[in-house]
């Protein structure tokens, strides 16, 4: 129960937060800038937050703002979600390996 409002608060949060395109690209950054600083602490939940505000962002709210984003700013938004499916790659290649 705890798990499911967290997830609500979470999407809450993303479609509140997000207000321009400046708001979603900064958004976008910080999000992945937690991600990549704290993921080797995140428990399974924590992952399952991460991934539904990583749906959000990359695909709600880059829905809302796509037409209105620059070359440069699809370019940040590309590099950010490549990074998280880096981080979420080379995780689950350490656990198929064992380490």
């Amino acid at each position: 129960m705890r798990l499911r409002h967290l997830l609500l608060a979470a999407a809450a949060t993303a479609f509140i937060s997000c207000t321009t395109k400046d708001d979603y690209i900064e958004d976008f950054t910080s999000f992945i800038d937690e991600v990549s600083h704290g993921h080797e602490a995140f428990d399974e939940a924590r992952w399952m937050e991460a991934d539904e505000r990583f749906r959000e962002l990359s695909e709600d709210a880059f829905d809302e703002y796509k037409e209105s984003l620059t070359d440069d700013e699809l370019h940040v938004v590309d590099s950010c979600e490549a990074i998280y499916l880096g981080l979420k790659a080379t995780l689950e290649a350490k656990e198929k390996l064992g380490r």
